[in-house]
């Protein structure tokens, strides 16, 4: 049975009658029931109902006939009082006797009372039973109190928060131990002493307040916050408190003081947010791009530097699976990879990634990375962290390496760095191939000891001069031994990069001019030879020639004939026919100096030496090469020259740029197709006035510079002739 009641059965009194003849108890149930609507009476005719009735039931008050069959109303109190030592228990008997009154107190019986005659004797017994139910009940109040109390101050002393009670004069009216051990005193010892800290806390207020008092007149509900005093023997310490006012039937009678000692907290807090700050700057590095899986692979955090690559906020991907995120979203078999990857990761795998992906504005960029497991102490994977680097631009440099590692394994040229020493640090493959050295084998040695004594001097002073030239340029020509012990000739062109960061040296262009040198002296032999074929040409075809003119001049004084102007004629073609075959010849010997020429002005001065009648002169070309002039002038005033005589008067000539050289053109009648494979022989000519060795002279010119020409049709009709293998200066 429950004798504790809760609140919404404390109004009604729940009373067990026991009396062996049912007509009273009907009656005395009737009566009581009538007296005080309170009462919920039970009736039972013998004491083991009645015993049943208190196990399965609450009973507030029993109220027990005395003289019953098998036991007596004495019997069933001593019974009730083993198992039920506080519940009120009325003897409520017709035979009266101080023996029996006696024995019922002594038994523990709670009242007494005899039935008598009269309806009287039922308002008594409900005055009784209501006051014994109501003293039992504040009794038990009282014990449920105190016992509460008691807890209250076992809770309060077991807190590790210290707190306390102030009085109005912030004196300690109530401790619990934690504050006593804190001041290193008893509670009894502390009780009455100021507190050391409510002075503190008015210190620090900004505003000149005093928030405790402000608490004792009722101005706050509470005053909280954080502090930091000097305790006697504690040192500094951090502590946060709560204040509020004690408020007793509606009056102030003090302040109750809660603090909490978060010294060690702090250190921790502290503590965790340099953690967090450190792991915050490796999570957020703007060189990584970072993420935090679920097991499952689920988004947890993504950093900005990733976030940046997709057209997405972090609540977008939160939550989602990360290969269905949008860095992944171009392509199903990278969106596998990454479940793959993950898969492997999750069972404790480190997977390693290289993976091409795509901006949202269609730029692929690669990243490198890892797929990291994070475990426990106990070793179970409990997240993953996804790390990688945007390896784009290295990506890049690599191609552009491999690419360049090619043209130089392939180049006609070979490329060495020399310090300033003239010690080769590098030599590219091509060596090999030009002059038949192993990759390597040159590395260490100095190169003017392969050099060919007679160059030695003027390709060192050549050197020096570049030494003393930062980022300057030289250009020299000399004779290298090869594997073979040969001599070919190379043209070095030299660069001073000894302030590169990656060079740090003398940089060499060097190309085999062998060939070049072997015509150039060929070409020297030919000149001599032509030389000698225009003085013969020269002398023994002038003079017979002047002779003839000045007898023709005689026989003018003579004679006078048509012959005579046929002969004059004659005399005038073969004049022509001797200068162009001199020019010619002279034409074929090689450049004796060249220079930078710059095209658009220099033509123009062509076009001035040339009789052009109406003809028109364009020029569309923004160029400089290196050519002899006085043979260059040759070629352009013999092209202006074919262009008028085939063009006529009023024919346009253009002089523009063109692939690896440049074009002359007119808008004339032409050459035939079938003609142009012959139009460069001697003698060639469709005009009567040509002599047909115009185009020769400007094939030979081309030819002499390492050019070459061809004729071709021009964009209204007319000839085109395309010069190329040109060397343009530098600008």
């Amino acid at each position: 049975m429950t004798l504790v009641q809760s609140h919404e059965a404390t109004d009604r009194i729940r009373v067990l009658h026991v009396d062996d003849d049912p007509a009273i108890g009907e009656l005395v149930a009737a009566f009581l029931e009538r007296e005080n609507d309170r009462f919920e009476v039970q009736t039972v005719t013998d004491v083991a109902d009645a015993e049943d009735a208190l196990a399965d039931r609450n009973v507030d008050c029993v109220v027990s006939d005395y003289d019953m069959p098998e036991r007596n109303g004495i019997q069933f109190l001593e019974a009730v009082r083993q198992d039920y030592p506080d519940l009120p228990f009325i003897l409520y008997t017709g035979k009266g006797s101080e023996e029996v009154a006696s024995e019922a107190i002594s038994a523990g019986v709670t009242d007494y009372l005899q039935k008598g005659s009269g309806q009287n004797q039922y308002a008594v017994l409900a005055n009784r039973i209501t006051n014994a139910v109501e003293h039992h009940r504040s009794q038990q109040a009282l014990s449920e109190q105190n016992r509460r109390l008691r807890s209250y101050e076992r809770m309060v002393n077991s807190m590790r928060e210290t707190a306390c009670i102030y009085d109005t004069d912030e004196r300690f009216k109530i401790v619990n131990e934690a504050l006593a051990e804190w001041y290193g005193m008893s509670r009894d010892g502390l009780i009455g002493r100021k507190s050391l800290l409510i002075p503190h806390i008015r210190s620090e207020t900004e505003d000149g307040t005093d928030p405790f008092q402000e608490l004792l007149d009722g101005e706050r509900d509470e005053f909280r916050g954080e502090t930091a005093p000097d305790f006697p023997d504690q040192g500094h310490t951090i502590m946060d408190y709560r204040l509020t006012p004690l408020k007793v039937d509606g009056s102030i009678e003090g302040v109750v003081g809660v603090a909490r000692h978060i010294t060690d907290r702090k250190e921790r807090e502290r503590e965790l947010h340099q953690i967090e700050r450190r792991y915050q700057a490796v999570f957020n590095d703007p060189q990584l791009l970072t993420g935090l899986l679920a097991t499952d692979g689920t988004v947890l955090e993504i950093n900005q530097t990733a976030m940046e690559y997709v057209d997405a906020t972090l609540a977008d991907v939160q939550g989602m699976p990360f290969w269905e995120t949008p860095w992944f979203d171009h392509s199903t078999d990278v969106q596998q990879s990454v479940r793959e990857w993950i898969d492997r990761a999750a069972t404790g795998e480190y997977v390693p990634f290289e993976i091409g992906l795509v901006r949202p504005d269609g730029d692929p960029y690669t990243v490198e990375g890892v797929f990291r497991p994070v475990t426990n102490d106990d070793g179970d994977v409990v997240s993953l962290l996804v790390s990688g680097r945007d390896i784009t631009e290295r990506k890049d440099r690599q191609r552009e390496l491999k690419q360049y590692e090619a043209y130089l394994q392939e180049s006609t040229d070979i490329i060495t760095v020399l310090d300033e020493q003239g010690t080769i640090k590098y030599e590219s493959p091509s060596v090999s191939r030009i002059l038949g050295y192993d990759p390597g084998e040159l590395t260490g040695q100095n190169g003017f000891d392969y050099i060919h004594p007679d160059d030695v001097d003027s390709l060192l002073e050549t050197f020096r001069d570049l030494l003393s030239n930062p980022n300057g340029t030289a250009t020299a020509e000399c004779r290298f031994r090869t594997a073979a012990g040969e001599w070919r000739w190379l043209e070095i062109h030299g660069t001073n990069q000894l302030d590169h960061d990656a060079i740090g040296g003398i940089v060499t262009n060097n190309r085999d001019i062998t060939e070049r040198k072997q015509r150039e002296q060929q070409l020297k032999e030919q000149n001599k030879r032509l030389e000698e074929f225009a003085s013969v040409v020269s002398h023994d075809l002038r003079n017979p020639l002047t002779v003839a003119q000045g007898r023709l001049a005689l026989l003018r004084e003579e004679c006078d004939s048509d012959h005579l102007d046929d002969i004059e004629q004659a005399h005038q073609r073969m004049d022509a026919l001797i200068e162009d075959l001199l020019e010619l010849a002279r034409d074929g010997m090689s450049p004796s100096e060249t220079t930078a020429v710059d095209l658009a002005d220099f033509v123009r001065s062509c076009w001035q030496n040339v009789e052009t009648e109406a003809a028109t002169l364009v020029t569309d070309i923004d160029l400089a090469v290196v050519a002899d002039e006085s043979r260059l002038r040759q070629l352009f005033e013999n092209l202006i020259r074919n262009a008028v005589e085939h063009g006529g008067d009023e024919v346009t000539v253009t002089v523009g740029e063109h692939d690896g050289g440049f074009y002359v053109e007119d808008d004339g009648p032409g050459i035939p197709e079938d003609d142009r494979k012959t139009v460069f022989d001697a003698g060639y000519s469709t005009s009567a006035e040509g002599t047909g060795f115009g185009l020769r002279i400007v094939d030979q010119v081309a030819e002499a510079h390492g050019w070459q020409v061809r004729v071709t049709e021009g964009r209204d009709g007319g000839a085109r002739f395309e010069i190329t293998g040109v060397d343009a200066a530098a600008s």
